[in-house]
C-alpha cells in the first residue's frame, strides 16, 4: 500500500457482492475521481480486483477466497491497530 488513503480505497472495494465505479469510490471516500480511477486500474493491472463490463468501468475484489480472507485480515488489522498500520505505510515512504 502506497498511502492510506488507498489501503481504504481497498478496504471499501472488498465486498465481492458490490463492484465499485471511479465515482462511488471517491464520493465514498472524499477523493478526488482521477486518483481513484488510477488507483483502481492500478489494483485491476495487480491482480487484486477484477474489472467488470459496463460503463462506466467498475471494480470489485477479485473472486478468490486466499484474497478476501487475507484482505479481511488486513481490514481486521486496520480497525484494531489503525496507528501501527499507518506507521507501517509510511516507513515505506
Amino acid at each position: 500500500m502506497g498511502s492510506v488513503l488507498e489501503l481504504e480505497l481497498l478496504l471499501l472495494v472488498r465486498d465481492q457482492r458490490r463492484s465499485w465505479t471511479a465515482a462511488d469510490a471517491a464520493l465514498e471516500l472524499r477523493a478526488p475521481v482521477d486518483w481513484v480511477s488510477g488507483r483502481l486500474a492500478g489494483l485491476a493491472e495487480g491482480g487484486v480486483l477484477a474489472p467488470q463490463a459496463g460503463e462506466p468501468p467498475s471494480f470489485r475484489l477479485r473472486d478468490d477466497d486466499c484474497l478476501a480472507q487475507l484482505v479481511d485480515e488486513l481490514a481486521d488489522a486496520y480497525r484494531r491497530r489503525r496507528t501501527s498500520v499507518i506507521s507501517l505505510i509510511h516507513a515505506e515512504e
